[in-house]
């Protein structure tokens, strides 16, 4: 975790890297039981902000292809996020 509270899923989520962000909660999903993965996902930022958040704020510019914000979006809402 960096010192502003961001977990390596906020780092996916901020940069629009559904790749990174699917390798993540895989990982999670073979170590953890659901309701810890829900946590992981839904943990905030010092400033409060959730890997949802960062992932409802991408633009189309950051995309790395065509709807990977909308897969990255469902990604964290399937395992939980809010």
């Amino acid at each position: 975790m960096s010192k502003s509270g961001e977990t390596p899923l906020h780092v996916a989520a901020k940069s629009c890297n559904y790749e990174a962000a699917q390798l993540i909660v895989t990982h999670m999903a073979q170590t953890l039981n659901p309701e810890e993965i829900r946590k992981y996902i839904n943990k905030r930022t010092n400033d409060g902000f959730t890997a949802v958040h960062y992932a409802a704020e991408i633009t189309s510019d950051q995309l790395h292809f065509p709807g990977e914000d909308a897969k990255l979006m469902n990604l964290l809402i399937d395992h939980g996020g809010q």
